[in-house]
């Protein structure tokens, strides 16, 4: 599955700040039994694939967003996408292994990798965005 700025989703993710690129070339996989909500694989010789549990995530007959929880975990994966996309996958993974190697007593909210996807959230649910449920 794929949101692209025509969908309604993908027009809030947009708003939200994820560019279009980021949009057209990741992949979304809802996956049925999952031990994490979700998770962006950064394949090395493709495109970043986000694998979500089918649990967390609510969507509409037409694969809309539902709620604002759901857009809250989309728009994280989605900017980890767009890191993997920017830094590659390779500098993507190292970038994670030092900071949760090197930077064992800073918090994982503050290290380099999560802190904008932490922001890109907070600032989406400061937000007046409301669905129609």
């Amino acid at each position: 599955m794929k949101y692209t700025t025509k969908t309604t989703t993908g027009f809030l993710l947009h708003d939200c700040g994820i560019a279009s690129k980021t949009l057209d070339k990741t992949r979304i996989l809802i996956v049925s039994y999952f031990p994490v909500p979700a998770v962006t694989l950064p394949l090395l010789l493709g495109d970043p694939v986000i694998l979500i549990s089918r649990k967390r995530f609510k969507l509409n007959k037409d694969n809309e967003i539902m709620d604002k929880k759901s857009l809250a975990l989309l728009l994280y994966q989605y900017c980890h996408a767009h890191q993997v996309l920017e830094w590659g996958s390779f500098n993507y993974i190292w970038r994670h292994f030092f900071h949760r190697v090197f930077f064992r007593n800073t918090p994982i909210k503050h290290s380099h990798v999560e802190r904008e996807c932490y922001a890109c959230v907070n600032k989406m649910m400061g937000s007046e965005i409301n669905f129609d449920t």
